[in-house]
């Protein structure tokens, strides 16, 4: 079981989305990363703007996904696709759709509703998480759709769940964004797909990283009384997914007297310095 996660944090806002990576391909009208679209967790969404949307692969036959969404724009006549779901071929398995009636529902490849919409309707400014596991079950894959809303985007019982089977071998890839005509604004949020049948759930950010253990290697006491020139120094061992590490340093034996960053990119080993004599509390953190 692998989960990959994208919350979009590398993209500036306004700035175009660009295949690359694990972004397969996108729209000739691209995307653009947003900072009104992170509207979960995060400093930054991704936006479309009518038919513009971005593409992923899926990691196997049968998966999971998941999502937060909200749209501030009603479709106007007629419905939007906001998560299409392709075979290998690129041809159209089936989709998430919303109604200009409020309808959310499954459609097949012809964009006609499978099996009746779900109980939950949205309107203006409505925000959802959706959670999917797509289960290949020949010659049709199955798609089990959980949907949360408003207040209960983050919660684990869903507003509804419906599944329906689509007639489509493997479905091999999936978009997200608007895909049919109109000046519909929908924004994504937090996604997540994982490589086996499993309910992702919502999402809360990174895990954190352990601290790492802290050694004093060398102790120097002022060459004055009263003079503030000792130091500290630390070293630790790296953690794994770690971006960097911050030093921080309190007075006294238990870090009472308030903590004080003194280096948000340290390294191994690190010198405390400017220092009065007396106990300290020194502390490394590291930061994905």
């Amino acid at each position: 079981m692998a989960i990959t996660r994208y919350d979009f944090e590398a993209g500036s806002d306004g700035v175009s989305v660009s295949a690359g990576g694990d972004i397969t391909a996108i729209s000739g009208s691209p995307p653009t990363y947003d900072s009104v679209a992170a509207f979960h967790s995060s400093d930054i969404g991704i936006k479309s703007i009518g038919t513009q949307w971005a593409e992923w692969m899926a990691p196997d036959n049968d998966w999971s996904g998941s999502v937060y969404m909200e749209s501030n724009v009603n479709p106007g006549t007629g419905s939007q696709r906001a998560i299409v779901f392709r075979t290998s071929t690129s041809t159209i398995a089936g989709a998430i759709r919303f109604h200009s009636s409020g309808a959310i529902g499954i459609v097949n490849s012809a964009n006609v509703l499978v099996l009746g919409a779900s109980t939950q309707t949205w309107d203006t400014d409505d925000q959802f998480r959706f959670d999917w596991q797509v289960n290949t079950i020949a010659p049709d894959v199955e798609i089990s759709l959980r949907i949360f809303k408003n207040s209960n985007i983050d919660g684990t019982t869903p507003d509804d769940t419906i599944v329906r089977t689509l007639a489509a071998t493997n479905v091999e890839r999936f978009r997200v964004g608007g895909f049919d005509s109109g000046s519909w604004t929908v924004r994504f949020d937090d996604l997540a797909v994982s490589d086996v049948l499993e309910w992702i759930g919502p999402y809360s950010g990174p895990a954190p990283l352990p601290t790492p253990v802290v050694t004093v290697i060398d102790e120097n006491l002022p060459t004055t009384p009263g003079g503030s020139n000792g130091s500290i120094i630390v070293t630790w061992p790296a953690v794994s997914g770690a971006g960097h590490y911050e030093a921080e340093i309190a007075n006294g034996h238990d870090s009472t007297g308030g903590w004080v960053t003194d280096d948000l990119t340290a390294t191994s080993p690190h010198t405390f310095s400017g220092l009065e004599s007396g106990l300290y509390t020194v502390a490394i953190t590291a930061v994905p």
